[in-house]
């Protein structure tokens, strides 16, 4: 019973990731250099690491509060587990 449990919650836990991550990458608005245009060879090349950065830790600022809610989800279920008499 566990197992599935387990499986079940690391699913849920890589297609919220994903999600979150696909909602991410839309919002990022473009670099000059994504664009294709010659002006991101300027002094400001490095600036496309530090957007890509940025992004992630908002990433993971955005999943913090899901993998708590995660864990009191699993807590939950363990508790209910143990409580069943139906083991």
């Amino acid at each position: 019973m566990r197992n599935p449990i387990k499986a079940l919650a690391m699913a849920t836990i890589l297609i919220a990731g994903f999600a979150a991550a696909t909602t991410l990458h839309a919002q990022e608005p473009k670099t000059s250099m994504e664009d294709g245009s010659m002006m991101g060879q300027d002094g400001m090349s490095g600036m496309g690491d530090m957007n890509a950065m940025m992004g992630m830790m908002k990433m993971m600022a955005q999943m913090g509060p899901m993998m708590e809610q995660c864990t009191r989800m699993m807590a939950d279920m363990t508790e209910h587990m143990k409580a069943s008499p139906d083991r």
